[in-house]
């Protein structure tokens, strides 16, 4: 392993980590401080969203960048929703490497359950689940299969 790909590695494996610690608490935030113009602002970024195929375009990327958004922004914690917002940034390009792995049909119906299940809990108040939901949804998301691909690279 070169130096630079070591570099990649680390980066991508802490940027990871960071979401497996922030999202689940920004969603918790969410559903405890959410106003109904953010219920209304998360319902229409749910609209349309569904996971996203092997070969996404645009559209199939930009749903996914309104829609995780729209839940931070429901936290009211500028910090988090400033962080959370650069790390999808920057985690982009590990998604697509990710989706070079079929994950097949159940694998994307998971996802899409968690998306609807994530709008229902926040919409409900229920911080508890909401983060439980998002703990689940980022432990198996396309950046962290990034990262166990990464790692086996080794």
């Amino acid at each position: 392993m070169d130096d630079r790909s070591g570099r990649v590695r680390r980066r991508h494996t802490l940027q990871q980590s960071r979401r497996c610690a922030l999202d689940p608490l920004v969603v918790a935030l969410a559903a405890e401080r959410r106003t109904g113009a953010d219920i209304a602002a998360i319902r229409e970024a749910a609209e349309g969203l569904h996971a996203l195929p092997d070969n996404p375009d645009h559209e199939d990327l930009a749903a996914h960048r309104r829609f995780h958004p729209a839940l931070y922004r429901a936290s009211h914690n500028v910090l988090l929703i400033e962080t959370l917002d650069g790390l999808w940034d920057r985690s982009d390009r590990y998604r697509r490497m990710a989706l070079e792995v079929d994950r097949g049909d159940a694998a994307r119906a998971k996802k899409d359950h968690e998306h609807r299940a994530l709008v229902d809990l926040v919409v409900a108040g229920d911080a508890e689940g909401a983060s439980a939901v998002m703990r689940e949804h980022v432990d198996t998301s396309l950046g962290a299969q990034a990262a166990w691909c990464l790692r086996e690279e080794r």
